[in-house]
């Protein structure tokens, strides 16, 4: 700021005798100097300047957009990590990145008498649907939305659509029994994600988009590919302070497109829901039965419908599609939890969200997909209080950018032996090799009052599909999936390409009656 006030006082003798050259040149040296100055402090004097990272982010912002706008963020910053081998690492001149076990509680955790950290409103903008969501509420109504939202997705809510769950799995069963009589092979990308979208958008809307029954993409499912593009894109050009008639004119015409194309679904679908008379246990019932004064707004349903959407059934989808692909790359273990699925159940029909809770070897499988390939991708970056914070034993200056990389801490050699290898055991508690691991570091549904909403939801439901999965088919992969196929970019989630696998008759293994060998056939949805 000095540095300008100089230029400025320097006007009134550059203007009255000098050309408008001379003070061309004049505010062009002001400006080298600003920004030579800027760059000095943010290396060498910036309060952050003691913490590892790459050079050129100490001093400017544009790697870490860059980043951002091609898909290759996420691995940038495990690259970092990795790089300087630190557990909190600098990607911009006022942001840090950490992997610590101890970060999660630090940052995200309510504890009573420490501050709290904001949440970066750079990043989740202004709310899209015309009122907060979860993911953008201040404390208050943040904790009175969740409050009424348990209801939605309680121990009692999800046994009541366990009917509704199950249907879908058998419709999914039956679509990969006509793919294997047709010749074999499925891409798995394209059906997880037509199965979850069905299934969630009749679990919040009490109606199904038919994508498995059609076998083909309901025009929403490939809307939301590119809203979330959109979101990153919006997040980059905010840095920039521009005005939301800006936003429009740097925002590309599809995306924002695509954008308006999702709200609009969520308006017209949530009115819709909310006409009809039905007694399904859907997620808006129940918040419609426990709306009082004190519930949410129509604007705000929607808003909550809308992440329900976006990130509700991708985020299953996406470790579904890790769980196959490292099955089938490690067929031993592929061979041992299929073991343990056949030996539990002589029928199909046996597999429960209560009967699939015994199955240990299947729960390490489901964590170590999670591990390898998370959904969560945007690392809930906050804003350090004003008075500043410790986070993982270091001071935090207030007003810095935090945040937690997932993928960076899941595959970081400093919490796990061999990371990038998936091996269900180190959850079992019983491989010495892994007892040094920082379990406490992975946190896939977040901490505290801010974590995940349908855990329960989505872990039942992926119990349910693997051992439905496991128990009808043997699988291995298809030459035509890509042999880096987790290399993928990312724009808050993976963009996948296909995962194509060999659907192969099911051997007879641990079998003691009920079907067998064959593929039960199973009524649709």
């Amino acid at each position: 700021m000095a540095i300008w006030q100089s230029g400025y006082a320097l006007l009134p003798g550059l203007t009255a005798g000098s050309s408008r050259l001379t003070v061309f040149a004049a505010f062009s040296a002001i400006l080298v100097i600003y920004y030579l100055a800027t760059i000095i402090r943010n290396v060498w004097f910036h309060p952050l300047s003691k913490f590892p990272g790459p050079r050129i982010a100490a001093f400017s912002r544009l790697p870490y957009l860059r980043k951002q706008l091609k898909g290759r963020f996420v691995h940038w910053t495990k690259e970092v990590h990795d790089r300087y081998g630190s557990d909190v690492v600098r990607l911009a001149p006022d942001a840090l990145c950490f992997i610590g076990d101890s970060a999660w509680n630090d940052m995200l955790a309510y504890r009573p008498g420490h501050p709290k950290f904001e949440k970066d409103s750079i990043i989740y903008g202004k709310p899209a649907a015309g009122a907060n969501s979860l993911l953008t509420a201040n404390e208050a109504d943040h904790t009175r939305m969740r409050r009424l939202l348990a209801h939605a997705f309680s121990e009692k809510a999800l046994k009541a659509q366990e009917p509704i769950i199950q249907s879908y799995i058998s419709t999914l069963i039956m679509r990969l029994q006509e793919q294997y009589e047709a010749g074999g092979k499925a891409d798995m990308v394209t059906w997880y994600r037509w199965w979850a979208f069905d299934l969630i958008g009749d679990l919040t809307f009490g109606q199904s988009f038919d994508n498995l029954k059609a076998q083909q993409n309901h025009p929403w499912v490939s809307v939301l590919s590119d809203y979330v593009k959109g979101v990153v894109f919006l997040s980059v050009v905010r840095r920039f302070w521009m005005s939301d008639t800006l936003l429009k004119i740097f925002l590309p015409k599809k995306l924002m497109l695509k954008r308006l194309q999702h709200l609009r679904e969520i308006s017209e679908t949530v009115d819709r829901r909310i006409n009809m008379e039905t007694e399904r246990p859907d997620f808006i019932s129940y918040i419609l039965k426990q709306n009082d004064e004190k519930g949410m707004s129509l604007a705000e349903i929607k808003a909550n419908t809308s992440v329900f959407m976006g990130a509700g059934s991708e985020a299953t989808a996406t470790v579904l599609c890790g769980a196959t692909y490292y099955l089938a790359k490690n067929p031993n273990t592929l061979a041992k939890v299929t073991r343990e699925v056949r030996a539990a159940f002589d029928k199909s029909d046996q597999i429960t969200l209560q009967s699939t809770l015994g199955l240990g070897y299947l729960d390490a499988v489901i964590m170590e997909a999670n591990r390898m390939y998370p959904p969560g991708l945007a690392g809930q970056p906050v804003i350090s209080p004003p008075e500043g914070a410790m986070v993982s034993g270091y001071w935090i200056p207030g007003g810095t950018n935090v945040q937690i990389s997932q993928w960076a801490a899941f595959q970081s050699a400093s919490n796990f032996f061999q990371p990038q290898s998936f091996i269900p055991e180190r959850w079992l508690g019983e491989d010495p090799r892994f007892a040094a691991d920082r379990k406490e570091a992975f946190q896939p549904f977040s901490v505290g009052n801010k974590n995940c909403i349908g855990k329960n939801l989505a872990q039942g439901a992926l119990r349910l599909i693997l051992a439905n999965l496991f128990w009808h088919f043997d699988f291995e992969l298809s030459d035509e999936t890509k042999r880096d196929w987790p290399n993928q970019d990312a724009f808050l989630r993976w963009q996948k390409t296909p995962l194509v696998i060999q659907l192969k008759p099911r051997q007879e293994q641990a079998m003691n009656g009920g079907a067998r060998g064959g593929h039960e056939k199973t009524r649709d949805a």
